[in-house]
């Protein structure tokens, strides 16, 4: 038990979900089963049309005044459950992968008794920073306006700096907030407490996690398009093929490659997360000699 180098951490995010699949797997799947089961009513209420797909159709159904609202509903709805979902599945697999690092493997029970509680938590703290995020993108995108109503040449710049720079800010606030989440559930603390937790946690060391996050991220967007491109072909080709199913097939295979998706962002990155939160704490706080130092007292 000691601080981890790079390579030990990518393959340690491996060896957790190996260690104890039917909670780094087994539980998120359950979960973002059920979120990606809304996502793809949603996504049906357009691509299930059968006239959506007919070159004579002006305005399918799915576009009209009377279905609009309802389509935009389903989307929403279906968007929002699978978040919370993804923000459950991620939750059970830290807690996992942190239990892993001891050498213990935790029951999917014990792990949904450890994580309910934490739940409210994890989302509002969610819903805090994308509220927050989001305001700032609309300060920045009334600035642009602003400037365009000046000059052309003006608003353009502007556009360009904003965006560079919106770019960056949010790079820099998602990887020192990255280790909120894990704190909220792994120490039981509040969504405010959480946040200020996280940021200090990176302190020090943010290129380092940057890097470590970036390549992560990266392999679970090269994985999961091997499993997004045969779907992607195969809602290709059926509209081609069979125009009456081809909004079953899109529906379906956008669903299975969401859930996929999710599912392996959820088991790859939570423990990746999990992880460099432990370690960080052991490279801060000595928590590597805490917990050794428990060990030798319980034997």
């Amino acid at each position: 038990m000691r601080p981890q180098s790079f390579g030990e951490i990518l393959n340690g995010a491996f060896m957790a979900i190996r260690f104890n699949p039917s909670v780094t797997i087994g539980l998120p799947a359950i979960v973002l089963l059920v979120g990606t089961v809304f996502f793809s009513v949603g996504t049906w209420s357009i691509f299930g049309q059968s006239d959506l797909f007919d070159p004579t159709t002006t305005t399918p159904q799915a576009f009209t005044e009377e279905r609009i609202g309802g389509t935009i509903t389903g989307l929403l709805l279906g968007g929002v459950l699978l978040w919370v979902s993804s923000m459950i599945a991620n939750a059970f697999v830290m807690v996992a992968a942190s239990r892993a690092v001891l050498g213990e493997k935790i029951s999917p029970r014990e792990t949904w008794e450890l994580v309910r509680g934490r739940i409210p938590a994890v989302l509002t703290y969610s819903i805090l920073t994308s509220v927050a995020m989001s305001l700032a993108l609309l300060l920045v995108v009334a600035i642009i306006f602003g400037a365009a109503s000046v000059s052309a040449e003006f608003g353009v710049l502007t556009g360009i700096a904003g965006t560079l720079l919106g770019l960056g800010a949010v790079i820099y606030l998602s990887i020192k907030l990255l280790l909120a989440p894990a704190a909220i559930v792994l120490e039981r603390i509040g969504p405010i407490a959480g946040l200020k937790r996280g940021w200090v946690l990176v302190k020090g060391r943010f290129w380092w996690i940057f890097l470590l996050y970036f390549v992560g991220s990266l392999i679970i967007s090269v994985v999961g398009q091997v499993f997004a491109f045969p779907l992607g072909i195969i809602a290709g080709i059926v509209p081609a093929l069979w125009p009456s199913l081809a909004g079953l097939a899109i529906s379906i295979s956008n669903g299975l490659s969401t859930f996929l998706g999710s599912l392996l962002g959820a088991a790859f990155l939570g423990s990746f997360i999990a992880l460099i939160y432990t370690d960080q704490r052991m490279r801060l706080e000595g928590l590597d000699i805490t917990l050794m130092n428990a060990a030798q007292k319980q034997d």
